[in-house]
């Protein structure tokens, strides 16, 4: 799927890094709400506000981190061989190929 959920290099490449990264951040995603529902419960609070942020912000941080442990924890490739994944991946966009010069 190449249109939502979690699009890392990482998970893009592996669908069983995909398949453990989202059964992961779906559990964290509805952790995630439910905190942002209760939050807004305290709608005039400016901590809930903060809440509600940081909640939302950990969530896609941590469900990025855990795509990446995941792939180094399976996976024995060199830098030179992800950096060309990623090259393949992206060879059709003429603005990623202009980005991926200077990587």
């Amino acid at each position: 799927n190449n249109t939502i959920g979690i699009r890392v290099v990482w998970s893009l490449m592996d669908e069983e890094n995909w398949n453990a990264t989202h059964r992961f951040s779906g559990k964290l995603w509805v952790a995630s709400g439910i905190l942002c529902m209760l939050c807004g419960l305290f709608g005039e609070s400016m901590a809930a506000l903060v809440v509600y942020i940081i909640s939302i912000m950990a969530a896609a941080i941590i469900s990025i981190l855990y795509s990446y442990l995941f792939y180094k924890k399976n996976t024995k490739k060199s830098d030179y061989q992800l950096k060309h994944s990623i090259y393949q991946h992206f060879q059709g966009n003429k603005h990623i190929n202009l980005l991926l010069i200077y990587y």
